[in-house]
């Protein structure tokens, strides 16, 4: 009987790659969701992928130095993937962030399981609803299909032929202005509550109005953002756009 370790190897380094792009994500990454259950899943899928799609490991198998050095190849692959997710989930957490220093809900703050820090409240609301949004419009599977794609075009172990400073730099980006676009409604109305409770400040000096701008803030803030979550729909198609938009520039060769 002979025993062929090369499905083996090819399905611990495609295992390697899903592994760091799905833990960058809040769907599985979080530590929320058992350790066995990651395992299986990542495993699975890994195995699944190898089978369909007859991958064979692109390095020798017996040297051990070039092997070592395809699981950190297939690990570099992994985390420019995941980036672009990471990036796209984290925008939801940045305009969170903004809204929450703005209407002064920046003092009180979650306890994030993924970074085990500290997570802005109306930023982790938005995130479960970036996520929510994600998987009904069924990212998840188009996440699927471009890994598939990726094992295509880069094999197990290959090196990545460039890294695209560029895309990685753009893709930071979109990160802090999709964020602000996504809260931008909110953020205005609570400038111009801002705005007016200055001017009431002036008019009735003997008021306190430091408190009753408080309750106003909070009120017309997360009413404006309630309001304006139906428009958010385009926001979050182009946030979860880039993601692809980024993954192409990496995979193109």
């Amino acid at each position: 009987m002979q025993l062929s370790l090369a499905p083996v190897v090819a399905t611990l380094l495609v295992a390697v790659r899903l592994g760091v792009v799905l833990f960058m994500t809040p769907l599985l990454g979080s530590l929320g969701v058992p350790a066995r259950i990651r395992w299986f899943m990542t495993l699975s899928l890994a195995v699944m992928l190898t089978l369909s799609l007859g991958l064979e490991p692109a390095v020798d198998i017996s040297n051990a130095a070039g092997l070592a050095l395809a699981f950190a190849h297939e690990l570099l692959w992994g985390v420019l993937l995941g980036f672009g997710l990471l990036c796209a989930f984290a925008a939801f957490l940045f305009g969170g962030r903004l809204l929450d220093l703005q209407i002064g809900l920046g003092v009180a703050s979650l306890l994030d399981p993924l970074t085990r820090g500290q997570t802005p409240l109306l930023g982790l609301l938005l995130q479960l609803a970036g996520a929510s949004y994600f998987l009904a419009v069924d990212g998840h599977h188009a996440v699927l299909r471009v890994l598939a794609l990726s094992l295509r075009s880069a094999p197990p172990g290959v090196s990545p032929a460039h890294l695209p400073l560029d895309a990685i730099l753009v893709q930071f980006g979109l990160m802090f202005s999709l964020g602000v676009v996504l809260v931008s409604a909110a953020m205005i109305c609570v400038f111009l509550v801002d705005i007016g409770m200055s001017i009431a400040a002036r008019l009735l000096p003997q008021a306190n109005i430091f408190i009753l701008s408080m309750t106003v803030k909070v009120f017309a803030g997360i009413g404006v953002l309630a309001l304006s979550i139906p428009a958010m729909q385009p926001v979050m198609s182009r946030i979860f756009a880039t993601v692809f938009d980024y993954w192409e520039s990496v995979l193109v060769r």
